[in-house]
């Protein structure tokens, strides 16, 4: 409330000097030399009342001066100058007047309507800030100066006010934008729990991979070890086949074999040896005469003897 009693009041004094020009104050600024030595320019004078009948040759009388004639003559819109002559006639008294600095009198008879008063006290220098703000770049200062303490004196309520305007303004933009914040985040979200997943997929396959990896292995060993049994089984079978010119087995084929196998552990023969020493007995003791093997009992006796010999 304070402020805006104090803006009111800059507002009134403005306005004030403003309307001095027109004289329709009690106090004016003195603008030029017209009156000179009395009246300087710049001094603040009080205009008195007076009526056209109590005006007199040598009053130093205040009028207005018709907008016409202030074009013409370049006068000013209030004028203070100096009673010369009295004109009495039907339609009411009139007056001739003359600046003391002016060499003539002025161009124009001053009308009872036209008449404020005439010149009371003076205070020198006092109506320079007036003639100032009376100005084009007097009215330009003060119009800015006002806007200026204006904004200082509100500078919170007009700060709410541009925030205000600019949400109003500015709304469906910013909303937009946290619509479109909003999506990006839950696209993150999904492409987060996307990748999530696709990283625990490859961790599984990889494991599977892994797995896999070890069940070729193991196929590849196997695989070694299904080559040695067949070329094991090779060499047996080209044993058990041999066969002299006659058409019958030989049985000396086993001694070659024996010496060129290795022996087992702690210089023992191996299974395939003894395998394929069993197998060679039979075929030893086989009687040519009478088909069939010898008995089982001396085949075991003389096998037990080619194991030790072996």
């Amino acid at each position: 409330m304070k402020r805006l009693i104090f803006i009111a009041l800059i507002i009134g004094a403005a306005v004030a000097v403003i309307i001095t020009v027109r004289g329709d104050l009690p106090f004016m600024a003195v603008q030029g030399k017209s009156m000179e030595p009395g009246l300087k320019a710049g001094d603040l004078i009080w205009i008195e009342e007076l009526s056209p009948s109590e005006v007199k040759v040598g009053d130093v009388i205040v009028y207005t001066v018709d907008p016409r004639i202030q074009k013409l003559y370049n006068y000013s819109p209030v004028v203070a100058h100096r009673v010369t002559k009295v004109i009495d006639s039907e339609e009411g008294a009139s007056w001739r007047t003359k600046g003391d600095y002016n060499s003539g009198e002025d161009p124009f008879t001053v009308l009872p309507q036209h008449l404020k008063g005439k010149v009371g006290r003076q205070i020198s220098y006092l109506g320079i800030p007036l003639l100032f703000f009376q100005s084009k770049q007097g009215e330009i200062f003060a119009i800015i100066a006002l806007s200026l303490l204006a904004l200082y004196l509100y500078a919170d309520e007009f700060g709410q006010g541009i925030a205000k305007a600019q949400r109003a303004v500015f709304a469906p933009v910013i909303e937009e934008n946290q619509r479109n914040s909003q999506m990006l985040e839950q696209r993150m979200e999904s492409t987060e729990q996307v990748l999530g997943k696709f990283t625990s997929a490859i961790e599984v396959y990889a494991q599977h991979l892994q797995n896999h990896t070890a069940a070729v292995q193991g196929l590849m060993k196997a695989s070694q070890e299904l080559e040695k049994s067949a070329a094991g089984m090779k060499q047996i079978t080209q044993v058990f086949g041999a066969q002299d010119k006659d058409g019958q087995p030989r049985y000396d084929t086993y001694r070659q074999y024996q010496s060129a196998q290795p022996l087992g552990s702690h210089g023992s023969a191996t299974h395939g040896h003894r395998l394929v020493a069993s197998y060679c007995l039979c075929v030893r003791h086989y009687d040519h005469r009478t088909p069939g093997l010898l008995p089982h009992r001396e085949a075991k006796k003389q096998g037990s003897a080619v194991e030790q010999e072996g």
